[in-house]
C-alpha cells in the first residue's frame, strides 16, 4: 500500500491547522484502528455509531496524499452493507455538515455525526420508498438515533 509520504494538515477556514496522524505512524495507526474495530465485526450494534466512528477513526489517520474521504465512504457503505442496509450517501450540498459533524467527534462528542449518517439513510428510504412505491420492501432502515 502507498501511503502519505508527507505529513497533510490542512488548514480550516476558521484559521486553525487540522493535524492528522504523521506519515511515519500511519501503519501502526492503521494497525490500531483494526485492532480496536475488529470485535465490531462480530457484534451486532447499530451501523449508524460504528460507521461514524470508523469513518471518524479513519480520517483522523488520514494515510493517503488524496481520496482519504472516499475511503472512509467505502468504509462506512461496507458498515451498512455488512448490517443488511443501504448506505447513506454524502451529496455535496451536505458535505460542510459533514465535516462539522467531524469537528465535532475530534471533541469527543460523537453524537452529530451518528444522526447525520443516520438522517442520510432514512432521507434515503424515504425517497426511495416514494419512488418504488410506498409497500417497498428493498431495503431496511435502522432506527432513528435522534
Amino acid at each position: 500500500m502507498v501511503y502519505k509520504k508527507w505529513p497533510n494538515s490542512p488548514l480550516m477556514p476558521d484559521g486553525r491547522t487540522l493535524r492528522f496522524c504523521h506519515p511515519e505512524q500511519v501503519d501502526s495507526g492503521l494497525d490500531r484502528l483494526s485492532e480496536i474495530h475488529e470485535p465490531h465485526l462480530t457484534v451486532k450494534g447499530p451501523p449508524d455509531i460504528e460507521a461514524a466512528w470508523l469513518h471518524h477513526r479513519f480520517i483522523q489517520i488520514h494515510p493517503f496524499r488524496d481520496g482519504n474521504g472516499r475511503v472512509a465512504g467505502a468504509l462506512v457503505a461496507l458498515v451498512y452493507i455488512k448490517a443488511v442496509f443501504f448506505p447513506p450517501i454524502v451529496a455535496v450540498v451536505g458535505k460542510s455538515e459533514h465535516i462539522g459533524t467531524l469537528n465535532l467527534a475530534t471533541k469527543a462528542d460523537l453524537g452529530p455525526s451518528v444522526r447525520f449518517l443516520s438522517d442520510l439513510v432514512n432521507n434515503d428510504h424515504t425517497a426511495t420508498r416514494h419512488r418504488f412505491g410506498r409497500h417497498s420492501k428493498i431495503l431496511c432502515v435502522p432506527p432513528s438515533l435522534t
